[in-house]
């Protein structure tokens, strides 16, 4: 696994550039799971290459570095095998069969990216399975803190009024309560209690105006739940391949917090600049029935100026960069 340098590696600690690595080092497989490095040597290789995803992330390597790829045939047999498997879970086969393909950077520089029509990539990487960061001690159930952040206005905390009967129940699983004040048009006005507030200088913790990083990197279902708080109060629109979520936030470093949560929980994002708005946004689709195997597309591969590289290795496939891209 030869990577540049500068990558960014997930680690049980934190994040921490590949060049800083060493063996011994725990990092993430594509499973999800912690594993230990045993071989780390950084040089420079004589010629590098870029892969570009269709979410905008890029992998830069050697030409030896090693993708595990599906082609359209074998998107196809896994949308009959997971078709077959919704429809009749008894009857149908257990396990897909079919394995993925490997293919060095080089050889996937060579090759036509785009389908005979220009309309359909040619090659998949799947993402990553759930990171499974250590459970973190919260000052505040992720759910309550979302919904208190992702709702919050210059004064007030407010909601589009047909989500407000799904968060008062699900407020109560956790012991908060939300109580509604003036309404405006489709905007309900809320409290909640106990305060926010107060639960963090409970805890001697200081009071977020963002989102906290030990929030970004707490363990799946604590992430799981300030995934669901987002999706419960923002409203979702439908487009030809079907639901979609949205975040908007003005400030670029919130909305690479959401990212790192969604992409590590296995979901393929987009961050992008909304100029309309005079912000930014994350869209990403959570639909645990659709055919399509969790993976983003190869856009592109280019050629690009040598660089320092590092080869990892360790008992199985390695996830780099801020999306999580697994590595043979």
């Amino acid at each position: 696994m030869a990577i540049a340098s500068n990558t960014p590696v997930p680690t049980p600690d934190g994040w921490v550039n590949a060049i800083n690595l060493r063996v011994g080092d725990l990092v993430y497989s594509s499973e999800g799971t912690p594993q230990t490095l045993r071989v780390v040597q950084d040089y420079i290789p004589t010629v590098c290459y870029r892969v570009t995803f269709d979410d905008g992330l890029s992998l830069i390597a050697d030409g030896k570095q090693v993708l595990e790829v599906q082609d359209p045939k074998w998107r196809q047999r896994y949308a009959a095998w997971h078709k077959s498997n919704r429809l009749k879970p008894k009857t149908s086969k257990k396990r897909m069969r079919r394995p993925m393909s490997t293919i060095t950077v080089k050889d996937l520089y060579a090759k036509p990216l785009m389908s005979a029509d220009g309309k359909r990539s040619t090659y998949t990487v799947a993402t990553t399975k759930p990171i499974q960061y250590p459970s973190v001690d919260l000052p505040v159930p992720p759910y309550v803190l979302g919904v208190w952040l992702f709702t919050k206005g210059k004064r007030h905390n407010w909601i589009h009024c047909d989500r407000l009967d799904l968060i008062q129940r699900k407020m109560r699983r956790h012991g908060f309560f939300v109580t509604p004040g003036k309404q405006s048009h489709s905007k309900q006005i809320f409290n909640i209690r106990p305060s926010v507030k107060d639960s963090f200088l409970f805890m001697d913790a200081n009071i977020p105006v963002s989102l906290p990083f030990y929030y970004v990197q707490a363990s799946v279902e604590q992430r799981q739940q300030l995934l669901e708080a987002l999706m419960d109060v923002k409203r979702i629109r439908m487009d030809g391949n079907g639901l979609i979520h949205s975040y908007f936030n003005r400030q670029w470093k919130e909305c690479r917090k959401i990212q790192a949560v969604v992409e590590s929980l296995g979901i393929k994002t987009n961050v992008y600049e909304d100029k309309k708005s005079f912000g930014f946004r994350v869209k990403y689709r959570v639909d645990p029935h659709s055919d399509v195997f969790p993976s983003r597309y190869v856009r592109k591969v280019e050629k690009i100026q040598p660089k320092q590289c590092v080869h990892l290795a360790a008992d199985g496939k390695i996830v780099v960069g801020e999306g999580f891209i697994p590595i043979c």
